[in-house]
């Protein structure tokens, strides 16, 4: 059986300008270096050890590979059919300045090809269909780790997958990766391997940096609906509240707490609690925000307050194109395809722990530590969220 990562490369000044890149040959930069030696952190503690290692031939793929890896350049086999999409004469331009039948076809490529000049997905798909079947023939055994592109990655996916439009879909942030392996002639489905790329290391992303993370990501949505709708989810104490709040002042959205729906008193039953994720009154959210949001009716809040008991009255939520969903269970399987991004918020048990006791107390700290982690946790287990979600951040 082989083992394949499939993986992109880290940042470039390029991704981080918003220009083309395709088949220009941009180095990473500091940013990218740091995600790349992340991510081969991650994995060593995840005991990956990589045999072989095959890449673009593109200096960005090469130079994530050989840090990822620590394989030596020289040892690391370029193959041209994985390099990214060439985009001919837009390459080297800013998204600002794109032609509108660019973002269509990013959108929908499956009925809008590609603007003239640019290589064709019919193209991309039979180059990265030949690597496959190299790979297949060739069936090496061990660990493979195989680093290129956005674009070029999604065909790979969509071929792996058997599905175009998921492959075109699935989240690839910079250094992204996902695992699937090959055994007597057969992949398996790709899954996603958390390597917490946006984590430089010992210089963990600030607020700030996360919220321009998001704020791109919700530039690049061509989800086709009005308001965008955005969850944050993640685990307490990760800052899920304040990175809502960032977003929020960046760019005057409207933010709906799941603090607000915290289970009344008759759905707090031992049979609703031992089940994951139903510690939350995912029930009333859905049908007093996010369908009226959807449908285009009123929306509005009503706070539930745990001291009295009673839910509060109704607060219109004020529409804006971008309304953010934030706290733990935001990403409910009930409420999951209403939102048009998903980001899921990490943070070590010692950062966590630290950052409970000073919010609320060492007792409410231990109610958290004994009581509401963990079944926050058996949420996050049961649902997959953190590996489901279109960003993770810690």
């Amino acid at each position: 059986m082989t083992t394949i990562y499939l993986m992109r490369h880290g940042e470039t000044e390029w991704n981080r300008t918003e220009r083309m890149q395709g088949q220009q040959d941009c180095p990473l930069n500091d940013m990218g270096r740091r995600q790349a030696v992340r991510a081969g952190e991650r994995l060593a503690a995840l005991g990956v050890r990589f045999d072989a290692v095959i890449s673009s031939p593109l200096c960005r793929a090469l130079e994530t590979a050989h840090i990822v890896s620590g394989t030596d350049m020289d040892a690391i086999a370029t193959d041209p059919d994985i390099m990214e999409m060439g985009f001919g004469p837009y390459e080297g331009v800013s998204f600002a300045d794109l032609p509108a039948e660019m973002f269509t076809f990013f959108g929908d490529p499956e009925h809008y090809p590609a603007p003239e000049g640019m290589e064709t997905i019919p193209r991309l798909k039979e180059r990265t269909a030949r690597f496959l079947e190299r790979l297949r023939a060739a069936d090496p055994g061990g660990t493979v780790l195989v680093v290129a592109h956005g674009v070029a990655l999604r065909v790979l996916l969509g071929h792996l997958m058997d599905d175009w439009v998921t492959g075109w879909k699935m989240p690839l942030e910079n250094c992204c990766i996902y695992r699937l392996t090959l055994q007597e002639g057969t992949y398996s489905r790709p899954e996603k391997v958390e390597t917490n790329p946006g984590d430089t290391g010992n210089n963990p992303l600030s607020i700030a940096e996360k919220a321009q993370i998001v704020l791109k990501k919700i530039r690049h949505l061509n989800a086709g609906r009005w308001p965008l709708i955005v969850a944050i989810d993640g685990r307490c104490g990760a800052g899920k509240t304040t990175l809502a709040a960032a977003l929020s002042r960046e760019t005057g959205c409207s933010v709906i707490h799941m603090d607000d729906y915290f289970p009344q008193p008759f759905q707090r039953t031992a049979e609703r609690l031992a089940t994951p994720g139903e510690n939350v009154d995912h029930e009333r959210l859905l049908a007093e925000v996010l369908r009226p949001l959807r449908d285009g009716e009123r929306a509005f809040v009503r706070p539930y307050d745990c001291q009295s008991q009673q839910i509060g009255p109704a607060q219109d939520i004020p529409l804006t194109p971008v309304i953010i969903v934030e706290g733990s269970y935001s990403c409910h399987p009930s409420l999951w395809d209403e939102y048009d991004l998903r980001v899921f918020l990490d943070v070590d048990p010692t950062t966590q722990m630290d950052r409970i006791r000073a919010r609320n107390g060492a007792a409410k700290a231990e109610e958290f530590r004994s009581r509401w982690i963990p079944l926050e946790e058996l949420y996050f287990a049961a649902e997959g969220i953190a590996k489901r979600c279109d960003l993770y951040l810690t």
